[in-house]
């Protein structure tokens, strides 16, 4: 019979953990541990294990050891309750039951508010009833899914829930996408029918036939005559809401379906924790293609909520996003953490929930964020709905946790034999629960390799999602996040495949071998290096990484574009033969070329903050161009901020973008007037071509020029690209009252850099009541 009596911790010990066993007519095992290394409970639960080991051993010594659980029943018991979020929050069937309550019972109640515009429950749902009327009378299966490519704006949420509402599942697919992209998701989704407006039909060259395009005169006549009652249609729980495309190791991206279910369960579990009602008011802020932004816009509105919508150039800048928190009340927002090192939280005070997650960050920066509002973390994947467990940091917290699963949910922490692993101990995270989706799409043996039938308690079958990601439970029965067990990592929110850009290399003609990593700069922030070996000698490599970077941008999102670029001649291996990853050599430039260089004292100066930003103390020539060695848009907006700091002169971004190497930039900033009110000027140059004429474009309203680089990038020898921003973006200035004032401060501006017409004026929204204003003087 065996029995464990008292642990005594000894005063030394030459290992940090051994383990004495005396023979004799009793056997007497003793634990001799290392205080600094290990605490009591630890010791106490591995005595425990080590008890339920030799126990079962003595049973059958025929049972493989790896077989032999280590839990007693009452840990056992503990660890289920904890991965048991609770019953489903199943009420109804779909969101769109809960959202046509609130648009019944508050039809004044206000929706949607974007920019000048507001939109009440009743006036979406109408809009909506005559959008998916107008669907099922299109041509096309009755069960195949509809796209959606639009831009920020109601007509996005509209489209989505008119969709559903006809009993299809749409799908979202980023306006920004490279054509390539966006031609492979519309062939392998079998997409009939896209909902999208002119100017991206246009710039995909996207097929009439293909196309519901909502800004069309004579689809806005048949829209109206639709009828904007309900419709008598059942959605069923099991039937498809979303299809969400992610990134995938094939070279490709994968797509997962998820459910009516699901998503009901999440909406309402959430709100219920994270107190949305019909007095709150949800930011939009996550691109519409991204799980996340169903969070924001499915939460709000089945809870009778605002959702406050915000276009890109705002996303784009800090100041810009608190300005528009702080004027639209916002209550509750998500972001991620890389975003909230960029904010103020003392400016954000009227926030009185943050919710982030995704990524690694530090207590201090949760400490200050959570100061007089709910701060929580949060952990999920796109394959269980978004989001699966919550933890709110309380004051005292010494360490950050990813919480337990809410209502409906089932995390699972398991080892390699799908059995549930100690408190303590590391191993991967399986979730349950009405949130998982279908599988993937046209993907089979994906879908059997990570959707899996589980009986966790040896009689129970559960159908659980296989994360890939480690965790491990404390003793509190919190969920510690440890990392991935793959090459699956996240940049700035998106959980992505490093294969999937390695995949795309190969298929460069010039490129042999390709291998890309991820690592963390001072600031803790994600980047991408891409280490390449090429087929041949192609001269000078350096002016092969634009050659290469442009042909991933035509397949890639921006934010799966390498920070950096390594070429070797061949790969450090290892003992074993396979590439030592730690042998990989660090990013370096051209020191040479930099030796031979003379700076001017702004320069110097300027590299200086580069450096800073970048995380390292590379050497940087005066040609080098921040965007290109590790820069991107959130580095942009610290260094505009740092510019301010120093020489108190204001940087537009967009400017920053087009003069982007170490040279230009600083003679930007040495030409630049400072910080006083007659330094304003509208104008912002986004390219200049010689003997070309010149597109004015006006944005709308609070629009800022960097929503226009992809425009003025596609044009450069055709026009030259100005843009009229508004007075009072950053802050320094006072915006403009009415629209006589504007409109002679915009003609002014527009005869200084030109002084004669023809003028060719560009407005986009609220700018193009400004165009037609214009023109007129």
């Amino acid at each position: 019979m065996l029995s464990r009596s008292e642990l005594m911790q000894l005063p030394c010990s030459h290992y940090p953990l051994s383990l004495i066993v005396h023979p004799g007519n009793e056997l007497k095992v003793c634990f001799n541990y290392d205080s600094s290394q290990f605490r009591k409970w630890q010791i106490c639960q591995l005595a425990q294990h080590f008890e339920t080991l030799l126990t079962a051993l003595t049973r059958d010594l025929s049972v493989p050891v790896k077989q032999v659980s280590m839990l007693c029943e009452t840990e056992y018991k503990k660890l289920i309750k904890w991965s048991d979020g609770g019953t489903p929050r199943l009420h109804k069937n779909s969101v769109l039951q809960l959202f046509e309550q609130h648009a019944e019972h508050n039809p004044d109640q206000i929706a949607i508010t974007f920019e000048r515009r507001q939109l009440t429950y009743s006036e979406v749902n109408k809009k909506a009833n005559q959008l998916a009327r107008y669907l099922l009378n299109q041509s096309g299966e009755p069960s195949a899914p509809i796209g959606i490519l639009l831009g920020r704006s109601p007509e996005q949420i509209i489209a989505a829930l008119a969709i559903q509402k006809s009993g299809r599942a749409y799908v979202p697919i980023d306006s920004k996408l490279p054509d390539k992209r966006v031609q492979f998701i519309l062939e392998d989704a079998s997409i009939k029918k896209l909902v999208t407006h002119s100017e991206y039909k246009i710039q995909h060259g996207l097929f009439d036939s293909l196309c519901i395009t909502i800004d069309n005169p004579e689809t806005q006549l048949q829209l109206n005559q639709q009828k904007s009652t309900n419709l008598n249609f059942t959605i069923e729980k099991e039937n498809n809401a979303y299809i969400i495309y992610t990134s995938g190791s094939t070279g490709n991206p994968k797509a997962a379906l998820l459910t009516h279910g699901g998503l009901v369960n999440f909406v309402e579990a959430v709100s219920d924790v994270l107190h949305i009602d019909e007095r709150s008011r949800l930011l939009q802020f996550s691109s519409f293609s991204f799980d996340v932004a169903v969070f924001e816009w499915a939460t709000a509105l089945s809870s009778g909520a605002a959702l406050v919508m915000i276009p890109q150039e705002i996303v784009l800048s800090p100041d810009c996003l608190t300005q528009t928190v702080n004027s639209e009340n916002v209550s509750h927002a998500l972001l991620p953490p890389t975003l909230l090192h960029h904010l103020d939280p003392i400016e954000w005070q009227g926030v009185s929930t943050i919710v982030t997650g995704g990524e690694s960050f530090s207590i201090s920066l949760v400490e200050s964020w959570s100061r007089g509002r709910s701060f929580y973390n949060t952990y999920g994947t796109t394959e269980t709905t978004i989001l699966s467990t919550l933890f709110r940091f309380q004051e005292q917290e010494n360490k950050m946790s990813i919480g337990r699963p809410f209502a409906g949910v089932k995390t699972y922490v398991l080892d390699d034999n799908l059995k549930p692993v100690p408190v303590g101990v590391v191993g991967e995270i399986f979730i349950g629960g009405p949130g998982v989706a279908r599988g993937y799409l046209n993907r089979p043996d994906l879908t059997e390799e990570r959707y899996l039938s589980v009986a966790v308690d040896d009689s129970n079958v559960e159908r659980l999602y296989r994360t890939g990601d480690h965790a491990r439970w404390t003793p509190h029965g919190e969920l510690e996040f440890i990392g991935r067990k793959d090459s699956q990592v996240k940049i700035r929110g998106h959980r992505i495949e490093l294969e999937e850009i390695s995949e795309n290399l190969l298929k460069h003609c010039a490129i042999k071998d390709a291998l890309t990593i991820v690592r963390r700069n001072k600031e803790k922030e994600a980047e991408l290096i891409a280490y390449i070996i090429v087929s041949d000698d192609l001269g000078d490599l350096a002016l092969w990484q634009d050659t290469f970077r442009e042909w991933l941008l035509d397949r890639l999102p921006g934010y799966m574009i390498p920070n950096f670029w390594v070429f070797l001649e061949k790969w450090p291996l290892n003992i074993n033969g396979k590439i030592d990853r730690k042998a990989l050599p660090e990013p370096a430039m051209n020191e040479t070329k930099r030796q031979q260089e003379v700076y001017s004292f702004t320069e110097n100066e300027m590299m200086l903050l580069w450096q800073g930003l970048l995380g390292h103390k590379l050497p940087i020539s005066r040609d080098d161009d921040f965007f290109k060695i590790g820069g991107h848009s959130l580095l942009a907006v610290r260094l505009v901020a740092l510019i301010e700091q120093k020489w108190n002169k204001k940087i537009p971004i967009a400017s920053l973008m087009k003069y982007s190497t170490l040279s230009q930039l600083s003679r930007l900033v040495e030409h630049t007037n400072d910080g006083s009110k007659d330094a304003w000027s509208p104008l912002v140059i986004l390219n200049e071509a010689p003997s070309k004429e010149t597109l004015f474009i006006i944005p709308g309203a609070g629009g800022l020029s960097v929503a226009y680089l992809a425009l003025s990038q596609t044009l450069t020898s055709d026009y030259s690209i100005v843009v009229l921003e508004s007075k009072g973006l950053d802050g320094s200035e006072e915006p403009h009252s009415n629209m006589d004032d504007l409109v002679d401060c915009y003609h002014k501006a527009l005869l200084k850099y030109q002084t004669k017409g023809p003028f060719f004026l560009v407005g986009h929204s609220f700018g193009a009541r400004v165009s037609f204003e214009l023109g007129k003087v």
